[in-house]
């Protein structure tokens, strides 16, 4: 049951809820904000334990939220709000009237722990949280068993990335590393290195994708960084028929993840 009403913006609750959409808060105090029933649940799942939740029964549609409210309630501070409270610490258009605070589990790169013929994403200097959400969703639909993010131009625990990954980036094991680490990490692991760059000779359905695999993946703007490109064990390319000269890079990684997933599973 809810502990207090808030229908004021005004209530430090509700300002410290605002200021975790700022990486420098997020970053000082460890927290971060978890919007959705889908994406709380998975949160959930993955032992993340909110601190706080706020709900807002108008916002509800029959999604199991009196449920999770009640599992969550046993050991969080929840908080009914009002419908303009919840709009104002919301997340766009999609109010579910279910957002949580609680601090992400970290995942150290050493800690991960892959398969006989391990099969992961890099991505490195991605930019837009949107892109690297829908990277996540495609990553856990393929049974991809690890993101690893290189030198990441927004933090990993953004409420953008939670939100746009529909909560898989907790059943997703995703870490940040620098490039030489990811580098002994692959060589240690003995992981092959696919490298998606535009110039490269080989088209992407031509390449042997099967085995210890990890697909690399550059930002929107430069593409990968000469490390990758000097440093992979193969380069490949999607065909480009028209006037563009690459597709958006949720889209690449969409098409050479489900590449990799026919050839391994054939």
């Amino acid at each position: 049951m809810p502990s207090q009403s808030i229908t004021s913006v005004s209530n430090p609750h509700i300002k410290k809820v605002l200021q975790l959409r700022e990486r420098k808060a997020r970053y000082e105090c460890g927290l971060t904000i978890i919007e959705g029933v889908r994406e709380v649940s998975c949160a959930l799942a993955a032992g993340l334990k909110p601190q706080e939740l706020f709900v807002c029964p108008e916002f509800f549609h029959d999604r199991g939220e009196a449920g999770l409210v009640g599992k969550i309630g046993k050991s969080a501070t929840v908080f009914e709000v009002s419908k303009k409270v919840f709009e104002k610490i919301s997340y766009g258009e999609r109010h579910e009237g279910v957002l949580a605070v609680g601090q992400p589990q970290a995942v150290a790169l050493h800690g991960l722990k892959l398969s006989s013929v391990p099969f992961v994403v890099i991505v490195e200097s991605v930019e837009k949280p949107g892109n690297l959400g829908a990277i996540l969703r495609t990553c856990d639909a393929a049974g991809v068993e690890a993101l690893i993010l290189c030198d990441p131009a927004t933090d990993l625990y953004n409420p953008n990335i939670i939100r746009s990954s529909l909560g898989t980036i907790f059943s997703v094991p995703t870490v940040t590393a620098s490039l030489e680490e990811t580098k002994q990490f692959l060589n240690t692991n003995k992981i092959k290195i696919c490298a998606a760059a535009p110039q490269a000779v080989q088209v992407y359905t031509g390449a042997d994708l099967r085995g210890a695999l990890a697909i690399v993946l550059g930002s929107e703007q430069k593409g990968l960084t000469d490390f990758w490109l000097k440093n992979s064990s193969l380069q490949v390319k999607i065909p480009m028929r028209g006037k563009a000269d690459s597709l958006n890079v949720s889209n690449t990684a969409a098409i050479l993840i489900y590449e990799a997933f026919r050839q391994r599973s054939s």
